[in-house]
């Protein structure tokens, strides 16, 4: 008797096969075949063939049995792994076993039989095993068919607890297959180790870590991604660490401190966030209005690795003005800023990222109230060098945080007083011709003797009046 079997099976799973282009996969795997109960076997093969839904066939795997005497069997553990651009909807089996009809040692009758299955697949992600059991002929087989969903490790393997995690696996399948999951410490093997991501069923996960974890205990860890697409398949694992995101403004708009003098170009701000740097460099670079192209662009770039404790859960910095950094009140200014987990890197102006760096809003820098003062002749010398003339000082506009002092010359020549009476000053320290004032805005010179005076005033910040 000749017996010949016909076997098709096609397996899918997304572990053996991954191939981008294809938007399904497929995978044949654990094949055992056995033929038992022959005279004696001159010949065993298996086919396998697969039909898409228009009916269409192909065959994808053919291979001969090992036969000895009566017997034939086959075991393989990967059959066929491919991808293709739509979907499988069923495997066929074809499998011939040959028998002598007669040789010099057995009187067999020959013959030909035909053994064919199918095997349905009715769900584009599935992963099963049959069992063809047709005596004296066993086929065991495993199958899987689902879609071709990969993740790519993106070359940034860190990732801030507040940023738009914005990992992407193969577009195009219905939502049900997108089921992210996250873990966070070592990676664990164990599916009840994997927890869901809630709202993430896209082929783009757009949440950041802090929509579904919270706590500093977090930072420094790794956290690993994964997409479950159906029952027991998953993309490949990426990796990240988690590290602090970069302090918040906690106001969009930095305080303008103003200019020093009126006449001056060296103003500054202050900022102030939400948090204290931990093992980060802060860059901070300011940028300029040009009132012609009306666009923002690179004026100077400072750096800390320490805020200042405001006391009230905040911390600031201020603006230094180094290399001749400080602003000018004529300008409109704004912020970006960066926190490098690398406190000995840097962060040039062209460097890319700053495109989309953390801003402030647009703000400009006061410029300090010009000193303005007026001279009021209070009585002149009433008898030759007798000393007794008064003029009254007084501070019409200025800063009302700062005090204010004036010098006295006469003919020219700076005027010190030496508790009696007012000398020239010849040598010693000029600011002891600075004399404060008596009250806040106003003072009165006393023992003023006949002459030509000149009187000039300045404040504590050394601005000047320019009225003398």
């Amino acid at each position: 008797m000749k017996i010949k079997l016909i076997l098709i099976l096609i397996f899918i799973t997304f572990k053996f096969y991954s191939q981008q282009d294809d938007k399904y996969y497929l995978s044949i795997y654990n094949l055992d075949i056995t033929v038992n109960q022959f005279c004696h076997i001159s010949n065993a093969e298996v086919r396998f063939f697969i039909y898409d839904p228009d009916g269409n066939m192909s065959e994808v795997y053919r291979e001969n049995l090992s036969s000895s005497n009566g017997q034939a069997n086959l075991s393989k553990s990967i059959v066929y792994n491919s991808g293709y651009d739509k979907v499988i909807s069923s495997i066929r089996v074809w499998l011939s076993v040959s028998e002598y009809s007669s040789t010099m040692d057995y009187e067999c009758s020959g013959g030909n039989n035909y053994y064919d299955h199918q095997v349905d697949l009715n769900n584009t992600c599935i992963s099963n095993s049959t069992s063809y059991n047709n005596n004296p002929v066993n086929i065991n087989f495993n199958y899987s068919f689902g879609p071709n969903i990969s993740i790519i490790q993106p070359e940034d393997n860190t990732m801030m607890t507040d940023q738009s995690i914005n990992a992407e696996v193969t577009s195009g399948f219905d939502a049900s297959m997108y089921n992210w999951e996250y873990q966070v410490g070592s990676l664990s093997r164990d599916d009840r180790d994997w927890h869901s991501i809630p709202n993430s069923s896209s082929y783009l996960l757009t949440q950041s870590i802090n929509d579904f974890l919270r706590g500093e205990d977090y930072i420094g860890q790794k956290i690993y991604f994964r997409v479950k697409t159906c029952e027991n398949f998953t993309t490949q694992i990426i990796i990240y660490t988690i590290i602090a995101s970069p302090p918040k403004l906690v106001n969009k708009t930095p305080t303008p401190i103003k200019t020093r003098c009126s006449y001056t170009s060296d103003g500054s701000f202050k900022i102030n966030f939400d948090r204290q740097l931990i093992n980060e460099k802060l860059i901070i670079s300011v940028y300029f209005k040009n009132f012609d192209s009306g666009n923002f662009e690179f004026y100077k770039q400072e750096d800390t690795v320490n805020l200042v404790d405001n006391g009230n859960a905040t911390y600031s910095y201020t603006w230094l003005g180094l290399n001749d950094g400080f602003l000018d009140p004529v300008e409109e200014y704004k912020v970006k800023y960066q926190a490098l987990k690398d406190v000995s890197d840097s962060l040039p102006s062209t460097d890319p990222s700053w495109t989309g760096a953390l801003e402030s809003n647009p703000f400009t820098i006061p410029t300090a109230i010009a000193i303005d003062f007026s001279v009021i002749k209070l009585n002149d010398e009433t008898c030759f060098e007798s000393g007794d003339g008064q003029v009254q000082v007084e501070i019409n506009q200025g800063e009302q945080d700062r005090d204010y002092y004036y010098q006295l010359k006469k003919n020219g020549v700076p005027q010190v007083f030496n508790g009696i009476s007012w000398d020239e000053y010849s040598e010693g320290d000029i600011e002891e011709t600075w004399i404060p004032f008596i009250g806040r805005d106003s003072t009165i010179i006393n023992m003023l003797d006949k002459g030509s005076y000149k009187i000039k005033v300045r404040d504590s910040n050394t601005c000047y009046a320019k009225n003398e």
